[in-house]
């Protein structure tokens, strides 16, 4: 089986520039969890989940009083600051199991699709429980 079968395809992206704030309200708003950074021509540059921005925003505690001004003025920075650069990808004709080894080694819940270089889809743990779900039901 290949990833194509699994991925969800045509995935919204983002240029490095845009705001957190814009990446958070497209993750709310489309209810997914990774949005792939690209460049002007559609190249993969990076790509930004819902830990990333965890992570941007965890309190420390050498900050605590001024957390909530401090976050708030995080929100005009750019994604390309949070964003995990240089992903692992897959291509669509990548064998299933090697996305989930992918996965699973590098303790990650999605893996951008590439195809030339631009990016066509993402396949996550989400995908490959939809995918089992459907499979089981066969049965």
């Amino acid at each position: 089986m290949k990833v194509s079968e699994a991925m969800t395809g045509s995935p919204v992206a983002v240029p490095a520039e845009t705001p957190v704030r814009d990446v958070l309200a497209l993750l709310e708003t489309m209810e997914i969890r990774h949005l792939p950074v690209v460049d002007d021509r559609g190249v993969l540059l990076g790509l930004v989940s819902e830990r990333d921005l965890h992570s941007f925003y965890a309190p420390r505690a050498e900050l605590a009083g001024d957390w909530a001004e401090q976050a708030r003025a995080k929100l005009n920075e750019p994604v390309s600051r949070i964003m995990t650069r240089r992903p692992t990808v897959v291509g669509d004709d990548t064998p299933l199991t090697t996305a989930i080894q992918i996965l699973l080694r590098e303790k990650v819940s999605a893996v951008p699709v590439v195809h030339n270089d631009k990016v066509v889809g993402i396949v996550s743990y989400v995908d490959l429980l939809r995918l089992l779900h459907t499979m089981l039901e066969r049965t």
